[in-house]
């Protein structure tokens, strides 16, 4: 029983966490498809609580610390890049939610893994064309409070 309370806060910790990006509706299909159950608090067997989180972890929903995607070859450009646009000072938020915030308003993806390869090649040109330019047009982006 401790197992399996355990587990079912960890869902519900990750369920908090992704709030923001996972609807309630999405919410609830996960738990239905994967548990058979519309509530996390009808889930009573170990296995249905460990099929959740799995398919969490298949989804990168709210992923616990430590068990962060590792970012393709092309991410790694387009991370890089960001890097030294910061080096330069152009952007404002150096950080991966920074780099999102801009692919975000650039290009309506919510996460680098959402963008298609020209999408993906798109936003490394633009950025080394940005960066070749060594203007920030007077107005520094990347910018976040928190």
């Amino acid at each position: 029983m401790e197992a399996l309370n355990r587990l079912l806060t960890q869902i519900r910790a990750r369920r908090h966490k992704a709030k923001a990006t996972l609807s309630e509706e999405a919410y609830r299909q996960i738990l239905q498809r994967t548990a058979g159950v519309a509530s996390s608090t009808e889930i009573r067997a170990l296995g249905k609580a460990k099929a959740v989180l799995a398919e969490f972890d298949r989804l990168h929903i709210a992923a616990p610390a430590g068990k962060r995607r590792q970012l393709t070859a092309i991410q790694k450009k387009m991370w890089s890049c960001w890097q030294q646009l910061a080096d330069a000072g152009m952007i404002v938020d150096r950080s991966m939610r920074g780099l999102r915030a801009w692919i975000k308003t650039s290009y309506g993806a919510d996460d680098l893994q959402f963008l298609t390869w020209p999408q993906e090649a798109n936003a490394i040109e633009r950025m080394k064309r940005w960066l070749a330019r060594g203007d920030d047009d007077g107005d520094k982006i990347g910018g976040h409070d928190g």
